[in-house]
C-alpha cells in the first residue's frame, strides 16, 4: 500500500529487549495514566524517555487552540530527541494514550549510550526516520488529499480484516473519537461528524454501539485503488 494507508495510531513494533535492559539499568521508571503528561513546554526539558509498556500521544496546538496530533509511538520507541539534538525546549505535548510504563534518562545519559551502545545509537536511528516517514506522510495528505480522502485513509488504516463482522464489515483496532479524528488529519469534530454521516450513506462505513465499522468490499475497493502502480 502506499503511504496512505500508512497511519500514526498503528505505529510500528520497535520494541528491542536488549534495548529495553540497558535503558532500565541507567534510567528512572515512570508509570502514567491515560492522558497524564509526561513532556511538554517547560516540562522535563532536559529528558528523554523509553517507551516500556502502553501508548503515548504526541500533539501541538494551533493558535486557536485547536489540537494536531502527530504520531502515537508504542513499546520500544524513544522520545525527546528533538531536544537533546537541537538544544531547545520542545513545542509538542505528549502524554499517556493508555497506562504506560516509561523509562526517563537524561541528556548526559544520552551522550554516554550514544557514545557506547550501538543498539542504542541504531534504534535511535530508526526512530528518527520514521518519525521523518510520518512527517512526510502527513504533508502529502494533507497537501493532496481532502478531509473527506483523508478520513476514508485512516478508517482503512485501522481496519481489523481478520475480524468480519455480519460478513461484510470490519471493525477498526482503535476506538476514536470523531475530536480524535479530526486532531489526527487535521480537521474540527464538527467535521468529522458530517463526514462520517456521508459516507454511512455512501455505504463505506456504518456506526455500531458508537464504533464505526468499514464495509469490507469498499476496503478493498480503496486498497485496490490506492496500491503502487495503479
Amino acid at each position: 500500500m502506499r503511504n496512505l494507508f500508512h497511519s500514526s495510531l498503528d505505529c510500528i513494533d520497535m520494541y528491542n529487549e536488549e534495548l529495553s535492559k540497558l535503558i532500565k539499568s541507567v534510567s528512572t521508571p515512570l508509570e502514567l495514566q491515560p492522558a497524564e503528561l509526561f513532556s511538554a513546554p517547560c516540562l522535563n526539558p532536559k529528558s528523554m524517555f523509553f517507551i516500556e509498556k502502553g501508548r503515548t500521544k504526541h500533539y501541538f496546538f494551533t493558535e486557536n487552540g485547536a489540537a494536531k496530533v502527530l504520531f502515537y509511538l508504542g513499546p520500544g520507541w524513544i522520545f525527546g530527541e528533538t531536544a537533546y539534538f537541537l538544544s531547545q525546549d520542545t513545542t509538542l505535548y505528549s502524554e499517556a494514550y493508555t497506562p504506560c510504563l516509561l523509562y526517563k534518562f537524561d541528556f548526559d545519559t544520552c551522550v554516554k549510550l550514544l557514545r557506547d551502545s550501538q543498539i542504542f545509537r541504531e534504534k535511535l536511528m530508526e526512530c528518527l526516520s520514521h518519525k521523518a516517514f510520518f512527517y512526510r506522510t502527513e504533508i502529502e495528505n494533507i497537501t493532496f488529499n481532502s478531509a473527506k480522502h483523508r478520513l476514508k485513509a485512516l478508517i482503512c488504516s485501522l481496519a481489523e480484516t481478520d475480524a468480519v463482522v455480519d460478513e461484510q464489515w470490519y471493525p477498526l483496532k482503535a476506538a476514536c473519537t470523531h475530536a480524535e479524528m479530526g486532531d489526527i488529519i487535521g480537521t474540527t469534530r464538527v467535521t468529522i461528524s458530517r463526514l462520517v454521516s456521508e459516507l454511512s450513506r455512501e455505504n463505506f462505513c456504518r456506526t455500531v454501539n458508537h464504533r464505526i465499522q468499514v464495509n469490507a468490499a469498499q476496503y478493498w475497493d480503496m486498497v485496490q485503488k490506492e496500491a503502487p502502480g495503479q
